[in-house]
């Protein structure tokens, strides 16, 4: 027998008179006569079986992550893709994101708690807003993206040996939206036996942006990005009627 395995959420059922209301626990969905129908291991080591209606995904709810890039790096056109591709119900998984880049190293979506328990997206910016936009849940799911503990003085202190080059403090800055340049320019420097960190001090204009009201957050950031897009009026529908 075949069994596809995925971690949920699960939910709790009237029917089923059950204490697993909020637990996390892993699914087996068997592929036989009622496929529909799922047995759940809990934590408590139980298991229980319930109707997949009743099950949902285990993820992150990208509305209120803060963010750390100053706007978008790609074109309307590429976004608007992107938006179409979740809309048709694919993922930003590890599978997807190596056919679409074989070579890139770090693949998911990035996402940073710091000590005070923000969670700010440091990389795949704008898988996030496609989600955003695209995801009638407005979920990241659990197989798109991970999330690392860093402190604020850690996004404010270079580290060459990992290529950091670009320190700034993101509860009141920003980082531009393409700053590969820049980074190209500090390699550069240190092949030539330069001194890096004084160019980064020196030059933090290029890469840095002050942190505007639309910065704070994944909602507010769209909000304002599609009254300002007006070729997107005629395909994104309000963010209201996405959330239905």
């Amino acid at each position: 027998m075949y069994v596809l395995q995925q971690r949920v959420s699960i939910k709790s059922t009237e029917e089923l008179d059950t204490r697993y209301d909020g637990q996390e626990g892993w699914i087996h969905r068997h592929w036989v006569a009622h496929p529909e129908w799922w047995t759940v291991i809990t934590r408590d080591g139980n298991t229980c079986v319930f109707h997949e209606s009743q099950l949902s995904p285990v993820g992150i709810q990208v509305k209120d992550l803060h963010l750390e890039q100053d706007g978008f790096r790609h074109s309307s056109e590429v976004i608007g893709e992107m938006i179409q591709f979740v809309r048709d119900g694919g993922r930003f998984d590890l599978e997807t994101l190596k056919k679409h880049d074989p070579n890139r190293d770090s693949l998911l979506v990035a996402i940073t708690k710091f000590e005070d328990g923000s969670l700010y997206i440091r990389d795949g910016f704008h898988r996030v807003m496609a989600v955003f936009l695209g995801r009638p849940d407005g979920m990241l799911y659990d197989n798109e993206y991970f999330v690392e503990e860093l402190t604020y003085l850690r996004m404010l202190t270079p580290r060459l040996d990992v290529r950091y080059y670009t320190p700034f403090d993101p509860r009141v800055e920003v980082r531009a939206s393409d700053f590969g340049s820049f980074r190209d320019q500090v390699d550069e420097l240190i092949k030539q036996k330069g001194d890096p960190l004084e160019f980064i001090r020196e030059n933090r204009h290029v890469y840095v942006r002050p942190k505007m009201p639309h910065h704070e957050t994944v909602q507010v950031f769209a909000e304002q990005w599609l009254k300002k897009n007006e070729i997107f009026f005629a395909t994104i529908p309000p963010l209201t009627d996405i959330r239905k």
